[in-house]
């Protein structure tokens, strides 16, 4: 049996990120701006009486802070405990490739393969599978 993908788009590109990682897709709302954070940081939002904090996924791809605004897609995700969103340009479906993952090529930027941990086909396209716990796992060791 092959595992589900949740297919979503950052910086304009097309990622898989494992269903079983993916808590929920929300429309992020109420946007709590915090002073002196990192620019990956786009605040703090409430979901079902949890306070999350609202990671731009857009900065660690091309150092540009995305423009949020109120009903955004985001995609929940617990790292270590912690509930987090990641901001995404959009989620587009889900999908069950035929075929296993493979190694992340070397030719990809250094961004891309930072969050990266494979490759996949996804209806004959290359698709980078995408771990939410890479971008927030660097983020933690660089605060330590």
């Amino acid at each position: 049996m092959n595992k589900l993908y949740l297919i979503a788009t950052i910086a304009g590109e097309d990622v898989a990120i494992p269903a079983h990682q993916v808590e929920s897709v929300v429309k992020v709302r109420d946007i709590v701006k915090v002073p002196s954070v990192k620019p990956f940081v786009s605040g703090l939002f409430a979901l079902r009486s949890r306070v999350l904090t609202l990671i731009d996924c857009q900065y660690f791809i091309t150092g540009e802070t995305a423009d949020v605004e109120d009903g955004q897609t985001a995609i929940v995700a617990d790292i270590s405990g912690h509930f987090y969103g990641f901001l995404v340009d959009a989620v587009k479906d889900v999908a069950e490739p035929k075929e296993e993952e493979t190694d992340v090529p070397t030719r990809l930027s250094d961004a891309w393969q930072s969050i990266g941990s494979a490759m996949l086909s996804i209806d004959g396209k290359s698709t980078l599978v995408v771990d939410p716990s890479h971008i927030i796992e660097p983020v933690k060791a660089k605060a330590a």
